[in-house]
């Protein structure tokens, strides 16, 4: 199932979701990569519970599931609505922690999973209609072998979050649904006037015969179980019993339903509350969070007890062994012989694979010293503590793509430690000077940010800076999104000093405009306007640079008119004969074109004049001389 989903989606086809979606085409792919497996797996789920393959046979043949006839077209519309409600089917109160556990360990958004997942639904269930017949048998059957053939192929880890029971729930597993035969006894002879749980496998579970009919036995202690293998508060349990059904294997059986329940539409098996969905409730029950059938402990002693059975043998047979050997034998005071058979210990010969698997991931984790993993097989056990959930999702990402590894087993506990120092919002925060700016970043939602993450390199304008720009950041305080963007501009992702900065022409901001940079007499100037004031004030996540005026994203700039003066209706600039010297009143009129260049950076051209009277040369002279006053004038304000 997995490979024929996957042939429609090769080629341009993430691409042309992810454009669709408006997402990152890299993250798309990886959701893709995560979704397809763990939607085949929820739909494998579904038929494990109670009526769930009958519900999804009838919800495949209501809907009339089909492939898309074009599915390049169908992916380019990048349309979630006819999966979802597919999804909502398949998942119900499975489809939220299914996927906040696959966010956790893949770093993706549940938001981009579930977009990704809605659009693959159809799909699936277009593949899963023609491929299974669209009876509930075929559903289980088709379904289970997916999930194995997933496991196969190194999924497993995606299933098991999906499903805690992982491909173990497969085709061959025990599928239990209720029925009511409305009294008396089965076909096989078992009754079936209480709730009764049918095993696709031909066992049967259900309460214990008040009489057993002709050719059907039961016992109250299994024979077929050892005694002592269940835990000790189980040794004595009589509440299930084993119905040996002629012809079929002997099976385990679970216990009936508690007294009281006796209703025909009685849950069979409540899930245990647990917020461990791959913990064991304290009566032994699986619970993998969805109330699936409480038969998984069963299968999990059964195998212990065959295990320990053939352990047995082999050391039965070993004793009996006439082959010398190096075993010392003594008496104890009491006569007994007492064996020494420390010089057998050998140790074994370790797999030269393994060990440079395990190299490799000792390499990777020298940069968590609080981490240990150890690789058994070709799967990595991660242990130890990490300081948030994405460094956890970064260990596990980085120890599955140790060559050679198929899985991991993630143990690593998130222990926050409160870091040392001050952070840039800190700083900010205590800074009178940047109350302003400090105000901003909360409105914003981005102080929090610049509590942690980073380095950051961070530029920071004074109350005065801002007072000077209030007519353009005002109206950005109504909207957010904008007013993020200012602030982003003054963001640099990194440290970097004044001398740092000094070396670059330009810097890319979060923002992701650039800004320019120049060095005038050892002064560092951003964007020709803008001049660091204070530099290399250090925090524990970053350094901040305090600057004397807003820096404005290029892209938000206004163009001045091609006349400044005719705009702003000036007076005109005039001089007394023969000077240079700016009047009062010349001043008032420049200070309307200061307070347009602080609101518009932007670059303008001045021309000075005089009139025709007297030497040429000497009116050329005066004229640069004013339109250079007129010049200096305004970079001093």
């Amino acid at each position: 199932m997995f490979d024929t989903i996957a042939e429609m989606l090769r080629g341009s086809a993430p691409d042309d979701l992810a454009h669709a979606l408006g997402t990152d085409r890299t993250q798309t792919r990886r959701a893709m990569e995560i979704g397809l497996p763990a939607l085949i797996t929820g739909l494998r789920d579904k038929t494990l519970e109670p009526g769930g393959a009958q519900n999804l046979a009838t919800m495949l043949n209501d809907n009339g599931a089909e492939l898309p006839d074009d599915v390049s077209a169908y992916l380019s519309s990048g349309d979630p609505a006819q999966g979802a409600a597919l999804l909502d089917v398949a998942f119900g109160d499975r489809g939220e922690p299914a996927l906040s556990s696959l966010s956790e360990a893949s770093g993706l958004s549940t938001r981009l999973l579930a977009q990704v997942m809605s659009v693959l639904a159809p799909l699936a269930t277009g593949v899963l209609s023609n491929r299974s017949g669209g009876t509930p048998e075929g559903l289980r059957t088709y379904l289970g072998a997916a999930v194995s053939d997933l496991d196969e192929k190194g999924f497993g880890r995606v299933v098991d979050l999906v499903s805690p029971g992982g491909s173990a729930l497969g085709a061959a597993e025990t599928i239990v649904e209720p029925v009511d035969l409305d009294g008396g006894y089965d076909s096989t002879g078992v009754e079936v006037d209480n709730d009764v749980v049918i095993a696709s496998d031909t066992s049967i579970v259900t309460d214990t015969p008040d009489t057993a009919p002709v050719g059907v036995s039961a016992s109250a202690t299994p024979d077929n179980v050892v005694a002592g293998a269940f835990p000790d508060a189980l040794d004595n349990d009589t509440s299930g019993s084993q119905v040996v059904v002629p012809g079929a294997p002997t099976a385990a059986v679970a216990a009936a339903a508690p007294s009281g329940t006796g209703s025909d539409d009685t849950q069979m098996f409540t899930p245990i509350a647990d917020d461990d969905p791959l913990d064991f409730g304290p009566d032994g029950a699986y619970d993998d969070g969805n109330g699936n059938s409480a038969m998984g402990w069963v299968w999990w002693v059964l195998s212990a007890v065959l295990l320990a059975l053939v352990a047995w043998l082999v050391i039965t047979q070993c004793s009996s062994d006439d082959a010398p050997s190096d075993t010392t034998a003594t008496g104890d005071d009491n006569g007994a012989e007492v064996v020494d058979d420390t010089q057998n210990d050998i140790a074994p010969t370790p797999d030269p694979a393994v060990a440079v698997r395990q190299a490799a991931l000792n390499d990777v984790l020298a940069d968590y010293p609080d981490v240990t993993g150890e690789v058994i097989g070709t799967t990595a056990v991660l242990n130890g503590t990490v300081p948030d959930d994405r460094s956890k999702a970064l260990v596990d990402q980085a120890a599955r793509a140790v060559p050679g590894m198929t899985g991991a087993q993630n143990n690593l506990e998130v222990v926050s430690v409160e870091p040392a120092g001050y952070s840039l919002n800190d700083i900010i925060s205590a800074q009178p000077e940047l109350s302003t700016l400090s105000a901003l970043l909360n409105e914003a939602g981005l102080g929090e940010s610049l509590d942690g993450n980073g380095p950051f390199t961070l530029f920071a304008p004074t109350n005065e800076a801002f007072a000077a720009a209030q007519a353009q950041v005002a109206p950005l305080q109504s909207d957010r999104a904008a007013l993020q963007a200012l602030l982003a501009y003054h963001v640099i992702n990194g440290q970097l000093s004044s001398s740092d900065i000094a070396a670059l022409p330009t810097l890319s901001t979060l923002q992701t405009e650039v800004i320019s940079v120049t060095v005038d007499g050892g002064a560092v100037r951003l964007n020709d306007l803008t001049s660091v004031i204070l530099p290399d004030v250090a925090g524990r996540n970053g350094v901040i640079h305090i600057i004397n005026s807003v820096l404005f994203p290029p892209s938000t700039v206004v163009k001045p008119p091609q006349e400044l003066g005719t705009e702003l209706s000036l007076e005109p600039i005039e001089f007394a004969a023969g000077s240079t010297d700016l009047s009062d009143a010349a001043k008032a009129e420049l200070d309307r074109v200061v307070e347009f260049l602080l609101a518009n950076p932007a670059d303008i051209e001045i021309g000075g004049h005089t009139d025709a009277d007297g030497d040429a040369a000497l009116n050329q002279s005066l004229s640069q001389e004013r339109a250079d006053a007129v010049r200096d004038y305004l970079i001093e304000q």
